[in-house]
């Protein structure tokens, strides 16, 4: 039986496409539970992250199941309702406020490779497969599929792998921008996963906010009215479900920008914190006064200010003298000039010409 699947993980949610035999070949049912599957996605909050992937390790996704198109598209009617559904469902995942990642593993052909080209990353074995021979059924790609992959790959790409229709290798798909990333086979798993917990370490709703704005300015339009509002209104939900919250949006020479409202303080816990560390210029918070702390709405609001005159004198002049002891052999004629083979510094050493290299911090980060 075809199925697409979702199982939740901590703030990961990964959503399988099974259809057993037909190496995960989707029809038009698989199609219907993607768009109900990314819905509840995509409203679950507690989510930070989608990765798609097929069932098994034989396919992402084998393209439509052509066995289904002799029932399910006998008619006009019936193509345009299939095709219809195919781009909801790929509309689904475009606009999935959380970041998307696909799991590629080895046929990732037509459908399949719709798919994928909707997801925020594409990671895929070196044995990976893609392209959309569809020049061979006698129909076209319709408008409404294709506008994902044309977006990502442009024309020229679209135009070779539709007019062509040959399957292109791993390396052939990453050097036309169709993938992210190309790893080992035995790693694909690791390696999706370890960009999921990338995504997840970052700031949910910036995530989202990130999003939204390169969609936008890739459209050339701006946000709409009610777009701003419902940005306003995850905000909102945000601080209202926090016990704490530190916000440090300053901006020099001019007043910080307002991100609290009163509206919002009016939705948060009783005895909530708000910490604002932008109150020397004014705050992020509306009713902060800086260098008081003021409850409001039973919510504490602190503003405190000059910071750095906060911190233990004696314990900065140790972290200084600590910072100063363990650079100084390594300055030579006022130059830094570090001995990456020294025991200290191999030891302390995290990350080096953009790699993460200390073993502990590789392993926590899954191997990044």
């Amino acid at each position: 039986m075809s199925t697409v699947e979702i199982l939740c993980d901590g703030e990961i949610a990964t959503l399988t496409l099974n259809n057993p035999g037909k190496l995960n070949a989707i029809n038009l049912d698989m199609w219907n539970q993607i768009i109900e599957k990314m819905a509840k996605i995509s409203v679950d909050c507690s989510i930070r992250c989608a990765v798609l992937r097929g069932a098994g390790t034989d396919a992402f996704a084998a393209g439509g199941d052509l066995e289904e198109f002799v029932t399910a598209r006998t008619t006009l009617a019936q193509a345009l309702h299939y095709h219809g559904q195919v781009a909801l469902a790929l509309q689904a995942i475009d606009q999935c406020p959380h970041p998307t990642v696909a799991l590629i593993q080895g046929a990732c052909i037509g459908g399949g490779l719709e798919i994928a080209g909707v997801c925020d990353f594409r990671i895929c074995g070196e044995s990976a497969r893609f392209g959309a021979p569809i020049n061979r059924l006698g129909f076209s790609m319709y408008p409404g599929e294709m506008e994902g992959l044309l977006r990502l790959a442009g024309p020229a790409v679209m135009k070779e792998i539709l007019l062509e229709g040959r399957i292109l290798s791993a390396a052939e798909a990453y050097a036309k921008g169709l993938v992210t990333r190309v790893v080992a086979d035995q790693k694909t798993i690791d390696e999706a996963y370890a960009t999921a917990r990338r995504i997840c370490a970052g700031a949910p709703l910036v995530a989202g906010w990130h999003k939204l704005w390169i969609s936008r300015l890739l459209e050339g339009r701006p946000l709409t009215d009610e777009e701003k509002a419902q940005q306003t209104e995850k905000l909102a939900k945000a601080v209202a479900l926090s016990d704490v919250v530190i916000t440090t949006a300053a901006i020099p020479g001019k007043k910080a920008p307002i991100i609290i409202t009163v509206d919002m303080i009016k939705r948060m816990k009783y005895g909530a914190i708000i910490v604002d560390m932008a109150a020397e210029s004014g705050g992020n918070c509306a009713l902060t006064q800086p260098g008081e702390h003021v409850i409001a709405n039973d919510v504490n609001i602190h503003g405190p200010l000059n910071l750095p005159s906060r911190m233990p004198t004696h314990a900065s002049e140790l972290y200084a003298k600590n910072l100063y002891n363990f650079i100084s052999p390594w300055i030579k004629d006022g130059e830094l000039v570090f001995d990456w083979e020294d025991e200290v510094v191999a030891g302390t050493l995290l990350c080096k010409d953009g790699l993460t290299v200390h073993p502990t911090v590789k392993q926590v980060l899954g191997g990044a």
